[in-house]
C-alpha cells in the first residue's frame, strides 16, 4: 500500500456534534485514497479513542459509474469480522451515500490499572 501521509487523513476527518461521533468525508476522492484513509482509521482508533464515524461516500452516478459502495462496505465488514467494528450500518439514500460505524471496545490491555 503506498504511503499517505496522516495530515491528509486527518483532513478528511471531522468532529460531528456528537461528542464522541467523527465523520470520514471521502466523496470526490480516489478509491485507493478512500481504501487508504480508512485503513488508517482501523489501525490508529485505539490510540485517537474515537467511538462513532459516519463515513459518507459519494453516490452512484446516473451514467452507471461504478460507485465505492462494495470495496469500502467490504473493507469494513472484514472489520467487524475481525472484530475492530461493533456495530456498521448502512444510512438511508436521503441522506447521502454513507455507512455509519462504531467501534468495539477498547481491549482491556489497552487500560493501565495498578493492582
Amino acid at each position: 500500500m503506498p504511503f499517505f501521509e496522516s495530515h491528509k487523513i486527518h483532513s478528511f476527518i471531522s468532529r460531528h456534534p456528537s461528542a464522541d461521533e467523527h465523520e470520514l468525508d471521502l466523496r470526490g476522492v480516489d478509491l485507493m485514497s478512500a481504501r487508504q484513509a480508512i485503513e488508517w482509521l482501523l489501525e490508529r482508533w485505539r490510540y485517537h479513542r474515537i467511538r462513532r464515524v459516519l463515513i459518507r461516500i459519494d453516490p452512484p452516478a446516473c451514467n452507471g459509474e461504478e460507485t465505492f459502495f462494495l470495496p469500502i462496505g467490504r473493507q469494513l465488514l472484514a472489520a467487524r469480522r475481525g472484530g475492530l467494528i461493533a456495530h456498521l450500518n448502512t444510512l438511508q439514500a436521503a441522506r447521502g451515500a454513507s455507512f455509519y460505524i462504531e467501534f468495539a471496545d477498547h481491549p482491556a490491555s489497552d487500560s493501565f490499572e495498578s493492582t
